[in-house]
């Protein structure tokens, strides 16, 4: 679990809110169930503050808000490492910061030594429009709990669990093996085949064959079954499954929301 972190299953009732860079993704309910989801175009700050506005004047968020940035480019170390060092680490691997952008930190303790996951914010003004709306907010990182969500769950296969979640201009990727971190990105690379290629040529570095390695692929976000995406994984690797949330709403594509998901529960 995040160190600091908040579970909103807690609270009575909770408003979830993540934003890509291109559009503000919602979730409300209470007692730890979604029951409620949205999604608005936010491309720039001022859509971004009136899709929040619009949310507040509906009485959501009341008692426990959650934001986070879905997908934001992110470098991670052993937190004894980058402890006071996390400008020149995100510079070096990130490039410099804009003066729009901003650094955002998280810690967690679920890979034994503990890790920081540092992340780039697209835009500063993200937390004070949120603030101002909601000055109990909390700020967490998806990426992060995605992560250990996965971690948890590569206790229980016996090879390697490479988790894909595709957004529309991004994905984050990740491979853990039996609760170990072995690499995780975000990538714009999108086009044709790219994540595909950017997994099987980390697992070749490895020195694994996809197709002999055991490994299995859980695939979330802008996917479903029997599309380009699900069909060239299933070309290399052997396991390729689909996440399933279980969610108290009809006519949704679950997946969509796998990573939004894991802000209100402990992975």
């Amino acid at each position: 679990m995040a160190t600091g972190e908040t579970d909103v299953s807690q609270y009575r009732t909770f408003l979830l809110l993540g934003w890509d860079g291109r559009s503000l993704q919602w979730a409300s309910g209470q007692a730890g169930t979604i029951d409620k989801v949205g999604e608005e175009a936010a491309l720039d700050a001022a859509a971004f503050a009136e899709a929040c506005s619009q949310l507040k004047n509906k009485g959501l968020g009341d008692e426990s808000v959650v934001f986070h940035h879905r997908h934001a480019f992110f470098t991670s170390s052993p937190a004894s490492v980058s402890k006071g060092h996390e400008e020149q680490l995100m510079s070096l691997h990130l490039g410099a910061q804009s003066s729009t952008q901003a650094n955002q930190y998280f810690h967690s303790d679920a890979f034994g030594d503990e890790l920081a996951v540092m992340e780039r914010w697209e835009s500063r003004g993200l937390k004070s429009t949120v603030q101002i709306l909601w000055p109990h907010a909390r700020f967490e990182s998806s990426t992060l709990r995605w992560i250990e969500k996965i971690g948890a769950d590569s206790r229980n296969v016996t090879g390697p669990l490479i988790a894909v979640d595709i957004g529309v201009h991004r994905a984050l990727l990740a491979r853990l093996d039996q609760g170990r971190l072995m690499w995780a990105m975000v990538t714009e690379d999108l086009e044709g085949e790219g994540l595909l290629y950017h997994i099987v040529n980390a697992m070749h570095r490895d020195g694994l064959e996809p197709a002999n390695s055991d490994s299995k692929i859980v695939l979330s976000g802008e996917v479903e079954r029997g599309d380009a995406w699900t069909l060239a994984f299933e070309r290399f690797f052997n396991h390729v499954e689909i996440v399933e949330l279980d969610m108290n709403v009809s006519g949704i594509k679950t997946q969509r929301w796998a990573l939004h998901s894991q802000l209100f529960t402990c992975a």
